[in-house]
């Protein structure tokens, strides 16, 4: 009986890897150099084996107990592949990784994938999912609609805005009663502050910092393309973060964006309306979208807005005090007011309709910058009122101009 008993353990293990060997459980990209000592920690439901291969596609054998394991190796490529069909937990914290796949990991509990460089986490597939501990990563959005056993979520300092974090509460299960220790980690993230934290708290998860609810900017752009058509925008960010579009039909998609320019590629959905959130935003980008209309009135911390090569008839940016630079280039502007805006240094308004008394409203109400500007940065050639208006205004007040006339 003993015999036997061996020889099916024996068949066992072997079908066992012959199936790790076909569809690895877990699988994740890594930074880390060639030989570099990457640690883990795993736990099975039961006492047996995982095989790791460590990038080579060689499968290393590791005992792991049904208490945390530790399972260190080597780097020996750039993806790890981990098999086993009954992985419950697994911890790969400050591993350099930059992409995490646990989709056929249909058993894990605990996730902890803290300290890496992941943007994006598919954890659909992972419905049995207690714990998931992603701090201090890249991620602009979590979907957790199919995660309905969890009870921790830790999402601290990744890319979150308030319009992901409320998504995030949105789809939070309801905790049957409010535990002492925090349950919900999202502090750091940019939409933090401003983020509707109450909808947790009311499902009684114990949050670690409360938004206020106020939300956060929100800029709309109308536009004349068709349903289906693609629309370019450019961002930038004041520190990490996440651009989130709604793209004409309500749903909402997230960007990964920061003080480097970020390029969103989308088409319309539906409608004619495209709405972009951001908690700090400061570099929009528009052009050549035929947009008839946009507001930015909310986005008061806006440097920069280029919205040039489109179809606007009115731009209002009255609450855009920080404004540094404007481009409006060949759209259909009648009037610009640029009242209380003491730190713009660059007005790019050629080819619109403005008349000369408009123009020299304009040019009245630019603030004065120090001398010697060395490039143009004043164009208003190819309004209607170009030729007549008062350039030595705008040389007055140390502003390069584009046309000559006095």
């Amino acid at each position: 009986m003993g015999m036997k008993r061996l020889a099916m353990t024996a068949i066992l293990a072997v079908l066992g890897a012959a199936g790790f060997a076909q569809k690895p459980a877990i699988t994740f990209v890594t930074a880390a150099g060639e030989g570099e000592v990457i640690n883990l920690k795993m736990r099975l439901s039961y006492p047996d084996a995982v095989e790791v291969d460590w990038g080579d596609g060689k499968a290393e054998r590791y005992p792991v107990l049904d208490k945390s394991t530790d399972v260190a190796g080597r780097a020996a490529g750039k993806t790890v592949k981990i098999y086993s069909n009954d992985i419950v937990y697994f911890e790969c914290a400050s591993c350099g990784i930059t992409e995490l796949d646990i989709s056929r990991a249909k058993g894990l509990q605990q996730l902890y994938c803290g300290r890496n460089a992941i943007e994006r986490l598919d954890v659909s597939g992972n419905t049995r999912l207690v714990r998931i501990g992603a701090n201090d990563n890249r991620l602009s959005s979590l979907d957790i609609s199919r995660n309905k056993m969890l009870k921790g979520l830790f999402l601290q300092n990744n890319r979150l805005s308030f319009k992901s974090l409320d998504a995030l509460f949105a789809a939070l299960p309801p905790l049957k009663t409010r535990n002492e220790n925090v349950t919900l980690r999202i502090s750091g993230n940019s939409g933090t502050a401003v983020c509707n934290s109450v909808v947790a708290e009311e499902k009684n998860w114990t949050v670690d910092v409360s938004g206020d609810g106020t939300g956060g900017v929100a800029i709309t752009l109308v536009t004349e393309r068709a349903v289906g058509d693609e629309m370019i925008f450019e961002v930038r960010t004041a520190a990490e973060s996440s651009v989130v579009v709604d793209w004409g039909d309500g749903k909402s998609m997230a960007y990964p964006s920061s003080k480097e320019t970020s390029r969103i590629v989308g088409h319309l959905a539906a409608g004619n309306t495209v709405t972009l959130f951001s908690d700090n935003i400061i570099y929009l980008g528009c052009e050549r979208n035929a947009l008839t209309a946009v507001d930015i009135t909310q986005a008061k911390g806006l440097e920069q807005f280029y919205c040039g090569y489109n179809r606007l008839t009115t731009l209002d940016v009255s609450r855009n005090n920080m404004l540094r630079r404007l481009g409006a280039t060949e759209n259909r502007l009648t009037e610009l007011s640029l009242e209380h805006h003491p730190d713009l240094g660059g007005l790019y308004i050629q080819r619109n309709l403005m008349g000369e008394e408009a123009l020299n409203r304009t040019i009245r109400q630019l603030p004065r910058l120090k001398p010697d500007q060395q490039r143009v940065n004043l164009r208003v050639e190819g309004n209607t009122g170009a030729a007549g208006c008062k350039a030595d205004m705008a040389e007055y007040k140390n502003w390069k101009i584009d046309i000559l006339n006095k």
